[in-house]
């Protein structure tokens, strides 16, 4: 069974990011043979930490400067290429852009792919006035982060998940990347 790589990703804050992961992780820890390892990167709220039944490590990647720690980023890897399981990693708003660019400058989900291990983007998308927000963040995690599959989910919390009255699966962005959403 090939291992897995999830990382929840949006630049957007309040859009249910930790509950995905936690979703996700939950479901995993009932349903795969190994238990998974559960990794928090928020630097501003660690929600995903508070799931004590899940195990969840915090992790600090970014420096004073709010830039990528590489020896950090490195120690995620790593845990990442060590362990027998899946792995789930929950991200923060603040983590968006250093955390998407780093991986393409190291490599590192080619890395993954290359051990044998499937990165997974879960990616929110939030209905509301900030729907284009998020579906510019997930363009651009498309754009950025070609080996990784994508799966994108709609919260409709703060009202319908689209645009002009069109959702994102009658998009141009749906459309020219549907070979990778998962």
């Amino acid at each position: 069974m090939q291992r897995t790589a999830h990382i929840t990703l949006q630049g957007k804050g309040g859009c249910f990011k930790s509950g995905i992961t936690t979703l996700v992780a939950q479901y995993l820890a009932a349903n795969s043979p190994r238990v998974p390892q559960c990794i928090d990167t928020d630097p501003v709220n660690r929600t995903f930490s508070r799931i004590t039944a899940l195990g969840v490590k915090g992790l600090e990647l970014l420096n004073d400067h709010q830039q990528i720690d590489s020896r950090q980023f490195d120690t995620m890897i790593g845990n990442i290429l060590d362990h027998d399981g899946d792995t789930i990693i929950d991200t923060g708003a603040a983590v968006f852009v250093p955390l998407k660019a780093y991986p393409v400058e190291s490599d590192a989900l080619g890395l993954l792919v290359d051990e044998g291990i499937r990165p997974v983007i879960h990616v929110p998308l939030i209905g509301g006035l900030d729907f284009v927000e998020t579906a510019n963040g997930l363009s651009a995690i498309l754009d950025d982060l070609p080996d990784a599959d994508v799966v994108v989910w709609c919260n409709p919390f703060f009202g319908p998940v689209e645009y002009q009255g069109r959702g994102i699966e009658d998009s141009a962005l749906y459309r020219d990347n549907s070979h990778r959403f998962a």
